[in-house]
């Protein structure tokens, strides 16, 4: 394994690495984050406060670029613990966004919906992919979907109805990629859930299993259909997985001491749900040197089992590629067990 442990003095170091080689430049620091209310409403018989904005984010040089964000707040509350969820879908509540039942639990939800960031394709047709590839030509929309979840957080950690110090962010799939990216990019994120993510997400490189009868992700098969998640440099890795000279727990090497949960999949064969358990294994000693129970189970994970004895946990549910009930009932879960006081 590569960097097998962890080095507090390196963090600046991990960054640099996986941005040189994977992810592309973070952009720049903005001038300005702020936004306009558009829309306000009781919702869910009035248990909810759902406010619509228009988030703008303006660069020194002038250019700004803006996208909807919807908060779903717990309606009378202060101070709130509060998740944020880059999602799939616009319209809510949806099939991986079950509204209500996150509310019930005391949470507010922060939805913001990734197409309207950068669109998930290689155009560059809107405004605001015209100026990202002005300012960060060679970075992948991974890292812009993440650096914009980190301007939601500048603009709801103003607002009374947040707990700032208890903010966390959710993500399935490549927006579990992003997930992980925000928080190893991040420290404010109090919480960080990362949804069968596979390859360049919690997936260690070196133990993807491309060779068995159920194939993980190759580095080859994911930018053939997604190059524009990624820099350049990470393309001359194409099957060279097991060669690299870094590997996916470098972010959750950043990830650590906060809370860090990893989700699977049993039949998600494709994100290699033993490569992510193997992450929470490589990852576990940046949470021993912080003095703090890192990942704490057995040598390999049972189906349905969840390992949330530690800051850094993992379950492997029974099922194929999702985010559902299971996945928000167990991450609700370990959010409320790891809450800062």
């Amino acid at each position: 394994m590569k960097y097998p442990k962890f080095d507090v003095n390196l963090k600046e170091e991990y960054k640099k690495i996986l941005m040189e080689n994977e992810y592309g430049q973070i952009p720049p620091t903005p001038k300005k984050v702020y936004a306009d209310k558009i829309q306000e409403c009781a919702y869910l018989a009035s248990k909810v406060i759902r406010t619509e904005w228009r988030l703008y984010i303006e660069f020194e040089g002038g250019e700004t670029v803006f996208f909807p964000v919807v908060n779903y707040f717990v309606n009378g509350a202060k101070n709130n613990k509060t998740i944020i969820h880059l999602d799939f879908f616009s319209e809510l509540p949806n099939r991986y966004s079950p509204t209500e039942e996150i509310v019930e639990r005391g949470w507010n939800i922060t939805h913001v919906y990734y197409d309207d960031i950068v669109e998930d394709n290689a155009e560059r047709n809107l405004i605001n992919d015209k100026i990202f590839e002005k300012l960060c030509p060679d970075t992948g929309k991974l890292m812009i979907w993440a650096w914009a979840m980190m301007r939601v957080f500048d603009f709801i950690s103003t607002l009374p109805e947040v707990d700032e110090k208890n903010i966390g962010i959710v993500g399935h799939s490549r927006l579990g990629k992003t997930a992980f990216l925000v928080g190893a990019f991040d420290e404010r994120f109090a919480f960080v859930h990362v949804n069968n993510s596979g390859t360049s997400g919690s997936a260690m490189f070196e133990d993807i299993p491309l060779n068995e009868k159920y194939n993980g992700e190759s580095i080859k098969f994911i930018t053939d259909y997604n190059p524009f998640w990624y820099n350049k440099k990470f393309l001359e890795y194409i099957g060279k997985e097991k060669e690299m000279p870094f590997d996916q727990h470098l972010l959750g090497y950043l990830v650590a001491p906060r809370p860090l949960l990893i989700a699977a999949g049993s039949q998600d064969y494709g994100s290699s749900p033993l490569a992510q358990f193997k992450l929470c294994k490589a990852s576990s000693n940046a949470y021993d040197y912080y003095g703090v129970k890192g990942f704490i189970a057995p040598d390999a994970p049972t189906v349905d089992e969840v390992y949330f004895d530690g800051k850094l946990g993992y379950y492997l549910r029974f099922g194929i590629h999702y985010l559902g009930r299971t996945d928000w009932d167990n991450l609700l879960t370990f959010f409320d067990k790891n809450l800062n006081k």
